[in-house]
């Protein structure tokens, strides 16, 4: 089975003041990735998120319906997964 997958990292930057570096991938098979796509579109409609990228820092009270929904809806789906890495002391990597 083919899948996809989305990476992200957070305090990637050796002077940002965290000690800890993540390393994640959310990942789904090829084949439902259209679906998936369409559903998240449709929550991000009913909630008036126009932006390309759902950023986690930005969660307010505003939009904390929304966010909720969303992980509602990773955890109630079977095809989408997780997982990380994390690294202490990410001022010591060699980047």
């Amino acid at each position: 089975m083919k899948y996809n997958i989305y990476c992200d990292e957070s305090c990637h930057l050796q002077n940002d003041g965290n000690d800890i570096m993540i390393i994640g991938g959310v990942f789904c098979p090829k084949s439902k990735t259209k679906k998936i796509n369409k559903e998240i579109k449709k929550i991000e409609e009913k909630y008036s998120i126009t932006k390309a990228e759902i950023k986690w820092h930005k969660v307010s009270n505003n939009k904390l319906e929304f966010y909720q929904e969303l992980i509602n809806y990773f955890f109630d789906n079977d095809d989408l997964k997780f997982r990380c890495v994390m690294a202490p002391e990410n001022q010591e990597l060699n980047l």
